[in-house]
Parts: structure tokens; sequence; C-alpha cells
């Protein structure tokens, strides 16, 4: 939650998400579950000005068509225990559907190309051994200035839980390998967890 609006956890409660593409559908049934726990919110507040779930649904609806049902999330509170509720309540609610989850997030913000990777290597290192604690532990020992350590502790949780076995690193980059600037980058990472 990059405005900093809304409550700890937002759950977009219905309607759809309008992209050149088509409605993205909000399956309210499935919301309303989820939005019966504790501490998740039904607000559409949080997700006005946010922009870390709304470039993800192009994605979902190229790969799964124009109506894809999805559920937008959107964290304010990142702590651990939050992020391990999360992963519980996701894995509870959604048993016995056919659902991926995704955690929206870059890594380090604003240092040399070097710098980042040193920092990053420990984020990338916890989510090859789907470890949600020692994630939130380096982020918070090392400064790092990721932007979605909650929700990507969320998704180790979850994942663990519904019986994953291996996250694989797909690419890891930075700003600079486009810009040719590697003083000032953000990075970025991309990974998949497998059964």
């Amino acid at each position: 939650n990059h405005s900093n609006i809304g409550p700890g956890i937002s759950v977009y409660p219905e309607g759809y998400w309008k992209t050149p593409l088509g409605a993205a559908v909000i399956p309210e049934e499935v919301v309303k579950k989820i939005i019966k726990e504790p501490h998740f919110r039904k607000d559409t507040s949080a997700h006005m000005q946010e922009h870390s779930i709304e470039v993800q649904v192009p994605f979902l609806q190229y790969l799964y068509g124009d109506d894809v049902p999805f559920i937008a999330i959107c964290l304010k509170d990142q702590s651990l225990s939050t992020s391990a509720r999360i992963g519980t309540v996701l894995t509870k609610v959604l048993a016995g559907y056919d659902y991926c989850l995704i955690a929206s997030t870059d890594l380090s913000h604003f240092e040399s190309q070097g710098a980042s990777f040193e920092k990053d290597r420990h984020v990338i290192e916890a989510i090859q051994t789907l470890n949600a604690t020692t994630l939130h532990d380096k982020v918070m020992n090392f400064q790092i200035s990721m932007c979605g350590p909650g929700p990507t502790a969320s998704v180790l949780t979850a994942g663990v839980a519904s019986g994953v076995k291996t996250a694989e690193i797909l690419k890891y980059s930075t700003s600079g390998d486009v810009t040719g600037d590697k003083n000032y980058v953000v990075a970025y990472l991309s990974a998949i967890l497998r059964k």
C-alpha cells in the first residue's frame, strides 16, 4: 500500500476492474468468505491510488481471458504476523478452488547496482528456501527498501501450507540494466513457487 490509505488488509469487495483488454471480475462469493475473517476489511480506498495490483491485471487477462476472476488485497500492515494470517486464511478459504497467488513488489530502491544485489540476495535466498520469517527478518535487519515484504511472505506462507516444495528464480534485474545508469537503480525479481 504505497499511499498509506485504508486499513491494514484491504480487500476490494465487488464489481470488476476494467482495462483496455476487458473487465476482470471480482468473485464476490469468495471475497465474502475472506472478509468474514478477523482483520480482513472490505475497502476500496486503499486501491484508488495503488499501482501494484492494477499492473498485474492485463497479464492475467492475457493468460486467462478478459473476464478473469481475481481478488485484490492491498497491504498497509507489512508485519510478519499479518503475513502469516493472510497466508493461513487464503489457504483455508481457497481450498477447493483452482487459483494462483501473486505478490507484487520490487526490491531495493535507489542504490548502486552492486549494493542492491548485496541486499537483495538475502531476499532471494529467503524465497528459495520458502521461509517467510527469514524474508521478514532480512528485510528488517538489512534495511532492504522492498515495497512488498508482507505480500511476498503471505504467498510463501500460503505456498508452504498448500504443498509448495521449491521456488524457482526466473529473473533478477535492475533499472540500470535498461537505462545503463547503474549508480541509482530499482531492483526487480520474478519467481515461481512449484509443488
